[in-house]
């Protein structure tokens, strides 16, 4: 079991719920600073209880730009990101490299690393901004609820859609309020495999974790739509899935998943 662990890699992610609820629960912004140094400290402190366990390597995500998340941006038609949000971001970021910093200087081999997700997603919105841009709005979601009462997958009571998708998936960056489409997930795999080489045995292990964890994921998506008496999943039309990692990220080169389910 021991030796399990130690040949294990752990990410640990803080995504932002945190945040949100205390927004929810109108926290004010005077005392925003130390409810964010609170989150760090526990996270802090789940790292150590983590690492104690006797795992390898632990990979830590920073928390991506929230100001630029669809909940914010909309407010400005989703043309701009909303910088006192991105602030806030950047102040948790700074302090959870300070920690991160402080937890290898206290063990051996520099176990913990920080995945920087905010400067991931900066850096596709201000590539954005530069050339030729590969979305048609980088802050604006594929799928939308048709009103401020409803987000991407909602129904009402009579079980009618109340959400909208766009017509081509690919041209989007967000798919949801908070979730990047297949093609933003394209661009993070370009930015990690550029900055990320020194980790390359993280970047192989979580590799090959991501792509059985997206083959899972399809496996059971074929299940519930063959599932009998659901006549809504498939019929009509066709959906295809992907989850494609750039081959020179190490470990099996079998990265690629892709499955066409339905039928038109």
């Amino acid at each position: 079991m021991k030796q399990d662990l130690k040949s294990s890699i752990v990410l640990a992610s803080v995504a932002g719920n945190d945040y949100t609820t205390y927004n929810a629960r109108n926290g004010s912004a005077k005392d925003l600073p130390a409810f964010i140094t609170s989150v760090v400290g526990q996270l802090t402190l789940n790292l150590k209880q983590i690492y104690g366990l006797g795992v390898g390597k632990i990979a830590i995500a920073a928390i991506e730009p929230t100001g630029c998340l669809r909940q914010i941006t909309a407010l400005a038609s989703y043309t701009k990101c909303n910088e006192t949000a991105n602030t806030a971001s950047n102040f948790h970021n700074v302090l959870l490299k300070q920690a991160v910093t402080e937890l290898n200087n206290d063990t051996n081999g520099s176990p913990f690393v920080v995945l920087d997700v905010y400067s991931a997603f900066m850096t596709v919105f201000n590539g954005e901004k530069q050339g030729k841009p590969k979305f048609k709005n980088v802050l604006k979601p594929c799928c939308l609820g048709t009103s401020s009462g409803y987000s991407c997958g909602s129904v009402d009571e009579v079980g009618a859609q109340k959400y909208t998708l766009c017509k081509n998936p690919g041209s989007t960056f967000f798919w949801d309020s908070v979730h990047p489409h297949n093609m933003g997930g394209t661009q993070f795999a370009q930015f990690y495999d550029l900055r990320f080489t020194k980790y390359s045995i993280i970047r192989k292990r979580m590799t090959e974790q991501l792509v059985r964890a997206c083959v899972t994921v399809y496996e059971w998506l074929l299940q519930m739509m063959d599932t009998p008496g659901d006549e809504s999943s498939t019929e009509g039309s066709s959906a295809r899935l992907s989850c494609v990692v750039p081959p020179d990220w190490g470990g099996s080169h079998d990265h690629k998943a892709d499955t066409l389910i339905g039928s038109s």
